[in-house]
């Protein structure tokens, strides 16, 4: 669109808003009125010359609460959205309509509702002052009028699609999101379990990434299905990072992969940035869905290491390449992974006792015990458990014990997926008396649940790996135990579910 044409529209829309304020209408009384007072608007933005970060705050007025929100405004220049997250958007020509998601349409009584975005442009980027909030208009260069009459908002245009998203399988404007999201902070999603997913689509050139992480995490970069080399972002990491360049013109993909496990630190995802493009509508949630509960072997602890002997790095665990992302990808199904290296079911590796796993499932972010993962959001038709090998670290603990508290579990996992297959696994890493002991307990769990009348509570055990297929780090796995271990739970799957 040509800069004179950019202008009229701002032109226009600011006459619009003008006209709103100015309209020949009748006082109402103090109650009855609904004008700018109602709400104000504060836009606040991070520019970095050929971008910026935006959040707009909306504060409602009043001493009534607002069951739903949009808010309109209008561009002066070139300026797009890359990516929106806590709203959805529509785009007609420089005009811009936000509206509210399904989890926070209501604004409290003199409370705020918070949502950003990206945006890319080229030449200037001034602030809008005008807007209209549910068909109030909001000046923020001008004091309000006492009084207007209100025109209703711009209804949505039939033929627009807006996504609700969830935490666990969600739209964050133009990305899907899939595992746990903390999407409290207006600056975009957090997150922290293994194996945590975002994927979009863009027409472009390049892409690069805005996260912010606390620790020293690794992604794996999958462009148009193909696995590129993992990146590195640690607290000190700049942003953008870019992701790929040089891409042909046309329509790609873009997957990021968390590798690193949820103690490494958490991470923000903070958008997208396409070269020469835009993102567009994403891939769509598969329909198959899997939960992966476990310890270091489900987070792939160590699993690209040679050597049984070297230390544990972050570079080297891959979460991608474990056995339950393999399995996920073979069966053309969407996962979510709750583990945690050294975590067990009564006493963690070498008998520590402070939050085993168990306690932390519930966890959308596991340092944070007040973020409870809402299990309602996102139901797997699969869930594969696979603790218990740090229990046996310094013997078998004892068996009622165990069998009580992990039956407990499963039953808290069947409370929340009452039609799901839940799978009690075992091994590779166990050996001898171990290994037998283990066997016989979760045996008893499964055989108790069954009797009871459970049926969809199998026991599966992993073959105990003999250094045939290499091991990882400090005795872990290597990826080639993972790929069998994901073999053998593939073809059980698809005996129970007909996948």
């Amino acid at each position: 669109m040509k800069k004179g044409n950019r202008k009229k529209l701002l032109v226009n829309f600011t006459l619009m808003v003008l006209a709103m304020i100015t309209f020949t209408g009748f006082i109402l009384s103090n109650q009855q009125i609904m004008a700018a007072t109602t709400y104000s608007v504060d836009y606040t933005q991070n520019d970095w010359g050929f971008g910026a970060t935006v959040n707009i705050t909306i504060t409602n007025n009043t001493s009534s609460p607002i069951d739903s929100w949009s808010i309109e405004w209008a561009f002066s220049g070139n300026q797009t959205i890359t990516n929106m997250w806590n709203a959805s958007f529509i785009k007609r020509g420089a005009y811009i309509t936000a509206t509210n998601l399904q989890y926070n349409s209501a604004i409290p009584a003199h409370g705020t509702v918070s949502f950003g975005f990206n945006l890319a442009y080229s030449g200037t980027n001034e602030k809008p002052t005008d807007f209209i909030v549910n068909g109030s208009v909001i000046s923020t260069t001008s004091p309000p009028p006492t009084a207007t009459q209100i025109a209703s908002p711009t209804p949505t245009p039939t033929g627009t699609l807006i996504v609700t998203p969830t935490p666990s399988a969600t739209l964050d404007s133009n990305a899907l999101l899939i595992g746990r999201f903390d999407t409290s902070d207006p600056d975009g999603p957090k997150f922290a379990w293994s194996a945590t997913t975002i994927k979009a689509k863009f027409e472009g050139t390049s892409i690069g990434v805005n996260l912010k992480s606390t620790g020293d995490n690794w992604f794996n970069v999958i462009i148009d299905n193909e696995v590129k080399a993992p990146v590195n972002i640690t607290s000190s990491t700049q942003m953008p990072v870019t992701l790929a360049s040089g891409l042909t013109s046309g329509t790609h993909t873009i997957e990021l992969v968390k590798r690193t496990e949820a103690w490494v630190g958490d991470v923000q995802f903070l958008g997208f940035s396409v070269g020469n493009g835009k993102l567009i509508t994403p891939p769509g949630a598969a329909t198959r869905r899997i939960e992966f509960i476990g310890d270091s072997i489900t987070c792939g602890y160590g699993n690209e290491g040679t050597s049984q002997y070297q230390s544990f790095t972050t570079k080297n665990e891959n979460a991608y390449l474990a056995y339950g992302s393999i399995a996920a990808r073979a069966l053309g199904a969407d996962q979510i992974t709750v583990a945690w290296s050294g975590k067990g079911v009564v006493r963690n590796y070498g008998g520590d006792t402070n939050e085993m796993l168990p306690e932390l499932y519930s966890r959308i972010l596991p340092y944070n015990s007040s973020l409870i993962w809402n299990s309602g959001l996102w139901t797997p038709q699969v869930v594969v458990i696979n603790l218990g090998t740090n229990d046996f670290s310094i013997g078998a603990p004892e068996k009622n014990l165990f069998t009580t508290t992990y039956s407990n579990f499963v039953k808290k996992i069947r409370s929340q997926y009452s039609g799901a297959h839940i799978y009690c696994a075992l091994g590779p890493m166990l050996g001898g008396d171990n290994l037998s002991s283990a066997r016989d307990y979760l045996n008893t769990v499964v055989n108790a649940l069954r009797s009871a009348g459970d049926s969809k509570v199998h026991f599966i055990e992993f073959p105990m790996q003999d250094g045939t297929l290499g091991y990882g780090e400090d005795w872990h796995p290597s990826v080639a135990t993972h790929t069998q271990m994901a073999q053998q739970l593939v073809q059980q799957i698809k005996v129970d579910l007909g996948w």
